[in-house]
């Protein structure tokens, strides 16, 4: 959570004390730094302020200013006079975000020194962030060079530079944000999200003069000549690519394209669509368009997954076929999921649909080599463990039927088509309960309370005595089953016993009524723990027996709960425990793929406790890493000699995981879980 300096507390307070803008210039000069120190700070600012629903609002050449009614503005005065300012303002993630906004906005090298003022660090801690950015941006295929008296810059291929900042910008964007912006596209039908989009300040980021508004318009402009709908998933991404190929237009950054590629794309109908919409942005920009510019467009309306009529000849009705046969095998191979496929059910049938729709894309972009990106994939993988691995299986399928290997983010998707499917068909079978409780109206309220807080999926009809069942049969009409904390034998309907304290254990035998056997996700107060538990049963599910599933999965809740509880974290907040949990439970998907890797080197008599080991290590140790604290081994290089295979396996996961979280782990840690395996 982002604090703020004394500085910057005291710039809120001008705010609240002018009626009217304040420029920038007058702020440097009051607190006797630099302009860009001061945007560094209102930067700052603006994101405390969003966390509060405050907007910031900046005029270019006027000012910044706080537009709120004497009420807000008294209660924001008393928020601030009891804030201890602190040195530490941003986390190591945060200043990774604007050291990189800044080098990939800025035209010319920016000293250490320049950041080390604009972000109120030292120029030491400047120095090893610029070091670790180095390393993050090899996955990108760009590089970060410096040179003694001028500064660092960013190069590399504007195709992998264009992609690392669209990545920044969307990346940072929290998914409550994200969704809330969404939302609001959705309730407006796009007539008035300028506000709404512009309040979440992300546009800015890429150049204060790109306006979200002109884009639109653009895009807005070609539907009257095209019949086209752009998803909502897809609308936010689409706009914030625009705004950034327009910027770095401007710049003089051009895109090559092969002439092949801009060839092969110019036989699609998004290449009209992107021609005029690029007709459009030179008129309000005055800026030429070049023909790579154009195809660039295209190939983002392509990933948008616009939704069209498409022209004569792009769907060749024996390729129709095979997609709708290879769907419907799929489906009939989804596995555990196939107590939800309800043969000729409407859901199903839309579920068919939407695949079938979203497929076509995918065989159109495998065509044209467009690289398919998933933002949510670590979070799929953590959250929808189980449908995952169903998807996977699914993509098996399709290979087989079309020769097209899906790859991971593509397996993402289909994943949240079922899981979107599942969660309908939930919603439709809701499970109604009544609870019996001999205890009093207090305790049983609390028990009702505590069963909708974790199962929040059921929906508790009453709460009533024994003896006023047996007087009014008519209050179990409605209800699918009874939780009682008494025996019931006399009463037509399944009964769940629990203790008027309601145990997890207990909880859980609910969940299954509930999900007749299926797993449920939790409430809020369970999903800490729960984001953890979903990864550890991904990772051992395979190496257990099915009668004993239950059983372990009912156990784990217990120990994970106590890693989510005990673990070394210096701040119990909420949120903190949350980005632990849900931290963990990505990286152990990243374990999961390294025992894939490791299967053949693991004794078959000791594979379990290997496993139980090293998820038991890895969770504890997570704490340690982001703090920099490590376990220390002598004979590092012996180890490294006698087992070259694992040594290299575990080293690139971990490595992958540094990238991902930014956490060093050095080759102690990697001696430390290759222990559990030789």
């Amino acid at each position: 959570m982002i604090q703020l300096t004394e500085r910057q507390r005291l710039i809120i307070e001008d705010l609240l004390n002018n009626s009217s803008h304040i420029p920038a210039k007058a702020l440097a000069k009051k607190f006797n730094v630099s302009v860009r120190t001061i945007r560094y700070d209102l930067d700052n600012i603006e994101y405390w302020l969003r966390a509060r629903n405050i907007p910031l609002i900046k005029k270019p050449n006027a000012g910044v200013w706080l537009d709120l009614k004497d009420a807000a503005r008294e209660e924001l005065k008393r928020e601030i006079g009891h804030i201890d300012p602190c040195e530490g303002v941003l986390t190591r993630d945060e200043r990774h975000y604007l050291v990189l906004l800044e080098l990939l906005r800025s035209v010319n090298p920016l000293t250490a020194d320049f950041l080390a003022d604009g972000l109120g660090v030292s120029r030491t801690t400047v120095i090893k962030d610029l070091r670790q950015i180095k390393g993050e941006l090899k996955r990108y295929g760009v590089l970060l060079k410096g040179k003694p008296g001028e500064g660092y810059r960013i190069t590399g291929d504007e195709n992998n530079i264009r992609k690392l900042l669209g990545d920044l910008i969307l990346g940072s964007m929290e998914k409550g944000e994200l969704l809330e912006l969404l939302s609001s596209l959705n309730k407006n039908n796009g007539r008035d999200n300028e506000r709404s989009l512009f309040s979440t300040g992300y546009l800015k980021d890429i150049s204060a003069g790109i306006k979200i508004e002109d884009i639109k318009r653009a895009i807005n402009e070609v539907k009257h000549l095209y019949s086209f709908r752009i998803p909502d998933s897809s609308y936010v991404s689409l706009l914030v690519h625009i705004a950034i190929a327009i910027d770095r237009l401007i710049k003089g950054q051009k895109i090559e394209l092969p002439a092949e590629r801009i060839k092969t794309i110019k036989e699609h109908r998004e290449y009209f669509i992107a021609e005029e919409i690029g007709n459009n942005l030179a008129r309000i920009y005055r800026i030429p368009i070049p023909e790579s510019e154009i195809a660039n467009i295209a190939f983002h309306l392509l990933s948008a997954n616009l939704k069209m009529e498409y022209l004569s000849g792009e769907n060749i009705p024996e390729e129709e076929d095979v997609l709708k046969c290879a769907v419907d095998e799929m489906l009939e191979n989804a596995g555990k999921l196939r107590d939800y496929l309800v043969p000729g059910g409407a859901n199903l049938e839309k579920l068919k649909k939407d695949l079938l729709s979203h497929l076509k894309l995918t065989v159109k972009k495998h065509r044209l080599n467009i690289e398919i990106e998933n933002p949510l994939l670590d979070q799929i993988k953590a959250n929808y463990t189980d449908i995952f691995e169903t998807a996977r299986e699914m993509a098996d399928i399709f290979a087989s039927k079309t020769d097209i290997r899906l790859p991971e983010a593509e397996i993402g998707y289909i994943a949240l088509h079922l899981a979107a499917h599942i969660e309908t068909y939930r919603q439709k079978s809701k499970k109604k309960a009544l609870i019996v409780c001999t205890t009093g109206q207090g305790s049983a309220k609390i028990l009702a309370t505590r069963i909708k807080n974790r199962i929040p999926e059921l929906e508790i009809k009453g709460i009533n005595s024994v003896f006023e069942l047996e007087e009014d049969g008519s209050l179990l009409r409605d209800a699918d089953f009874i939780v009682s904390t008494v025996h019931l034998k006399v009463f037509d309907k399944p009964v769940v016993k629990v203790s008027p304290i309601i145990t997890n254990e207990e909880l859980e035998k609910i969940r299954k009524v509930v999900y007749d056997g299926k797993t449920a996700a939790h409430s809020k107060e369970g999903r800490h723990e729960d984001y953890i538990l979903g990864a550890v049963m991904n990772v051992v599910d395979k190496y257990i027996d099915m009668e004993d599933r239950d059983k372990i999965r009912t156990e784990l809740g217990y120990l994970t709960g106590f890693f989510v509880n005990n673990s070394d974290i210096a701040v119990k907040e909420s949120e903190v425990i949350e980005r632990f949990a849900g931290r963990a439970a990505m990286i152990l998907v990243e374990i999961n793929e390294m025992l894939k890797e490791l299967e053949g080197n693991i004794p078959e008599e000791d594979i379990l406790t290997s496993i139980w080991g090293i998820i038991i290590h890895i969770i504890m140790a997570i704490p340690r890493w982001e703090g920099g604290q490590y376990n220390k081994e002598i004979d590092i290089q012996k180890y490294k000699k006698e087992n070259p295979e694992v040594y290299g396996v575990i080293r690139k996961r971990m490595d992958i995981i540094s990238q991902k979280y930014g956490m060093d782990i050095p080759d102690s840690e990697v001696i430390a879980v290759m222990r559990y395996l030789i």
